[in-house]
């Protein structure tokens, strides 16, 4: 069952990678903005996954930068060492590219799932992670709506989080302010921040 899931999640991210890397006429700034209405997250209801998070990339300069997208795990009012998930890609034979990237939480057992994170012209990785849903509030906590935002070379941004709340109750935080997110990493049972990073290459 549990090689079904992987294969399936690796068919769906495999044909949004093919349908979804058309080159564009981008310039300026690699840009993100959130995308509710995709493919990938109309798949995911329609299938009853789990819950994806989904971005549209215009990937600027993509000839001679990289871009590396990632999440890390909070446990306990605490951030582990280990990340779950997480790719990079460069080299782009386009100088831009436009694509989609995110995370995706898929559910197949009580108390597991599979963290899976993508970006565009890649095929996503696939992680198996243990998840104490019991009595808990949970969900996507986003850090980037529909409005687009610049991503600087050499500067890491909260993209959005995925939460599990310590009861039924779960209170909303700004993930652009440092000291909210301290906050919310004290008040959940556990979740991922979803960060992305662009770099010269």
């Amino acid at each position: 069952m549990k090689k079904n899931w992987f294969v399936l999640i690796g068919l769906l991210l495999l044909a949004g990678v093919i349908s979804g890397c058309n080159v564009s006429e981008a310039s300026g700034r690699t840009t993100v903005k959130l995308n509710e209405n995709s493919e990938y997250v109309k798949t995911f209801k329609d299938l009853h996954l789990g819950e994806v998070l989904d971005f549209d990339l215009t990937w600027a300069d993509a000839d001679e930068t990289e871009v590396t997208i990632w999440t890390e795990q909070y446990k306990d009012g605490k951030m582990g060492t280990e990340q779950a998930g997480g790719i990079s890609f460069s080299e782009s034979p386009e100088k831009s590219e436009k694509g989609h990237l995110g995370m995706g939480i898929v559910h197949y057992d009580e108390k597991k799932a599979i963290v899976v994170v993508y970006g565009p012209g890649v095929s996503g990785k696939s992680e198996e992670i243990e998840l104490d849903y019991s009595g808990s509030a949970y969900g996507w906590e986003k850090a980037v709506d529909a409005e687009k935002i610049e991503l600087e070379l050499g500067k890491t941004y909260i993209l959005g989080a995925y939460r599990i709340s310590k009861d039924s109750h779960i209170q909303s935080y700004n993930l652009k302010d440092k000291n909210e997110v301290e906050k919310m990493i004290k008040e959940d049972r556990t979740g991922f921040l979803l960060k992305v990073k662009t770099e010269k290459k």
